[in-house]
């Protein structure tokens, strides 16, 4: 997905600041997806090569949910003080804008409900809420990609990051393990096999929800991606006549 690859059908050629300018809400949003999705599309490409270790294929897959986390948080954002909603942006654009308002809130709507769609054979966990009470329900989606976010970009500094540390050692603790020495790369097996229990917090042996988790984290990739790239059409097309200069080949 990020190499370049392909003919070249189109280019877009224009001034930074004509297009997205600094002080503009609905450009500032623009340019958000755009970066997140080009994290994503960069990712994807070393979570799924072929020959890599195991160590490096779990870092860019928790790298990769991560990313998709943060993407979530702009598709419905939690503050809505800094980041728009869909219906602001669509309510943004000049009427007859391409691609239309129904075909934009089409893949925004496929993202929404894959992540709210409830993990397969999952016990009810607490889920805590910014300035509300907590609730117990079985994690979707969305839950399960906060905490593989939470639990790969700390190693557990505070309390609950503490305590996972600790579940996942227990989890793992009869696993074969070990540290290899090469030339230029040491390698403790044994910090891989805590990370693999972190990222899969459910019995060792339960293979079909290890792979649910990771069907379902790829699967947001194609509504992800058609919601942010019509976005971004829509958002380069709104601007005024001779801004954007278009190219096809």
């Amino acid at each position: 997905m990020a190499r370049l690859r392909g003919r070249l059908l189109a280019s877009h050629r224009f001034t930074l600041g004509d297009v997205f300018p600094a002080n503009d809400r609905m450009a500032a949003y623009v340019m958000r997806l755009s970066m997140a999705l080009g994290d994503l599309t960069i990712v994807a490409d070393y979570a799924v090569r072929q020959r890599q270790p195991e160590g490096e294929r779990l870092y860019f897959i928790r790298l990769f949910a991560l990313h998709m986390r943060e993407v979530a948080n702009l598709v419905d954002p939690p503050d809505r003080r800094v980041i728009p909603t869909v219906d602001e942006f669509l309510a943004s654009l000049p009427r007859g804008t391409k691609p239309s308002r129904t075909e934009i809130r089409r893949y925004h709507r496929q993202v929404m409900r894959r992540l709210a769609k409830p993990m397969k054979g999952r016990d009810k966990i607490e889920i805590k809420r910014r300035g509300r009470p907590s609730v117990w329900r079985v994690p979707t989606l969305r839950d399960e990609l906060r905490r593989i976010r939470d639990d790969f970009a700390h190693y557990g500094h505070n309390a609950a990051g503490a305590d996972n540390v600790i579940a996942a050692m227990k989890a793992a603790r009869e696993l074969r393990t070990g540290y290899t020495v090469r030339e230029k790369v040491w390698r403790a097996q044994y910090a891989d096999a805590a990370a693999m229990t972190l990222t899969h917090p459910f019995d060792l042996g339960d293979r079909e929800s290890a792979l649910d988790m990771h069907r379902r984290i790829v699967d947001l990739v194609g509504p992800v991606a058609s919601y942010i790239h019509y976005v971004e059409a829509a958002w380069l097309r709104s601007r005024p006549e001779g801004v954007v200069r278009s190219k096809l080949y």
